[in-house]
């Protein structure tokens, strides 16, 4: 595990599966910033805010 953690960090695959999770969880945000704020909603957008902090 070690040695595949090391080759992802190395030729950048971790670092663009972030850049990726972020870039999604915008593309997320702009499809619900037209819904009115709801519980819902803001359960969604957490979702999101939870995904993307586990990258980090």
């Amino acid at each position: 595990l070690e040695k595949a953690i090391g080759l992802m960090a190395r030729h950048g695959a971790i670092a663009d599966t972030i850049s990726r999770a972020r870039h999604f969880g915008e593309i997320a945000r702009d499809a619900l910033a037209p819904l009115e704020a709801t519980p819902q909603k803001s359960a969604l957008l957490d979702v999101i805010d939870f995904c993307i902090s586990r990258v980090n």
